[in-house]
């Protein structure tokens, strides 16, 4: 991880009481995972909030789907990557995943590639308005 600090967003349906209890459970966890990658805490952010997803719009829908194919990305040991989603209109949809070059081969695309189809459909999204863009960049490049 570079030195910039990072903040994760938790968010939870507006029906689901998002109290103390839960917020240190995800604190707990998250601290776990922070202390086995061996990544510094204090560059770290956790929030935890109750967001109306009935109601979200395409793009929040797809910003937070993102996130959802970033959590699958790290619990397949994925960890240095960059996810750009982009609603490309009311129904349409592109995902850039960007790897380091020297880690991404054909078959490391075709496996980040098959996560993240994945993810959409366990979404219950309709797989044929995504596009799925996966590409290297260079260490110190900003995308």
């Amino acid at each position: 991880m570079n030195n910039k600090p990072v903040e994760f967003t938790v968010k939870f349906p507006v029906e689901q009481k998002v109290d103390k209890a839960l917020k240190d459970k995800i604190q707990s966890i998250a601290s776990s995972v922070i202390k086995k990658n061996k990544f510094n805490p204090e560059q770290i952010k956790i929030n935890v909030i109750n967001v109306l997803s009935e109601t979200q719009d395409f793009k929040s829908q797809i910003d937070d789907l993102g996130g959802q194919i970033g959590l699958k990305l790290i619990e397949n040991n994925y960890k240095a990557f960059a996810i750009e989603p982009n609603a490309l209109s009311e129904k349409e949809a592109k995902i850039h995943i960007k790897l380091p070059v020297e880690n991404l081969d054909e078959n490391t695309k075709l496996k980040i590639q098959k996560i993240a189809t994945d993810v959409i459909q366990e979404h219950h999204f309709d797989l044929s308005k995504f596009t799925i863009d996966v590409q290297g960049y260079l260490e110190g490049q900003t995308y």
